[in-house]
């Protein structure tokens, strides 16, 4: 279920008084706490764009997934039949982006199916406090309150810290006990990192070869 920002923002008004930060503080906390989610919590993506050709075993897919992770599940897809898993695929870091590598079998198997690509992404910051996000409630809250704690203790004079060090603590620890019972977007991910792709490894891709 979406929250709406400045329902959060309300909240910490409410309960932390709404004259200590000022509004574009208030915002950054909460982006802060949508920051704080990853990885535990996911969005499920998938790019459709690619086609499998029985004599192409480099694609260049037009997905966004995170560098760490990269893409995580491939399938050939075609209309009329069950989504098959591929299994024998890599993908490569290029830059931002990742080249993905399906060996000769896969390529001649499913010529013409479309290969469907599934990865996760990082729930989107946001801009303005009438902008929906898609965590819970009681994380939001929490995560963006310990923020503001944090903020505080890292730029007040030491005399004046005590007071939000002590409010630290029992937030973070809900928030983190909000992230670990709501987690979402945790896939399988069965597609591994190529090595570096040089010309041997590229000839056995190409010859029929199995390791």
């Amino acid at each position: 279920m979406s929250v709406i920002a400045s329902a959060v923002i309300a909240q910490l008004d409410s309960l932390l008084g709404s004259a200590r930060w000022e509004d574009s503080q208030k915002l950054a906390a909460v982006n802060a706490a949508i920051d704080g989610a990853w990885p535990a919590i996911r969005n499920i993506a998938q790019d459709t764009s690619l086609t499998i050709a029985s004599t192409t075993y480099e694609y260049t897919p037009g997905g966004s997934p995170e560098l760490e992770y990269g893409y995580a599940q491939a399938y050939a897809v075609r209309s009329g039949y069950a989504d098959t898993e591929l299994r024998r695929v890599t993908q490569e870091q290029v830059g931002t982006g990742f080249t993905v590598h399906l060996d000769y079998d896969t390529a001649a198997s499913y010529s013409s199916y479309t290969l469907r690509l599934v990865y996760t992404t990082r729930i989107p910051r946001i801009t303005a406090a009438s902008d929906s996000i898609d965590l819970p409630f009681d994380y939001l809250y929490n995560a963006a309150a310990s923020a503001l704690m944090m903020n505080k203790m890292l730029n007040e004079s030491k005399a004046d810290v005590s007071a939000y060090e002590k409010s630290f603590v029992p937030l973070d620890q809900k928030a983190a006990r909000a992230l670990m019972a709501n987690p979402r977007g945790q896939i399988a991910h069965w597609i591994g990192r190529a090595q570096g792709h040089g010309e041997t490894n590229r000839q056995r891709l190409t010859s029929g070869y199995h390791a």
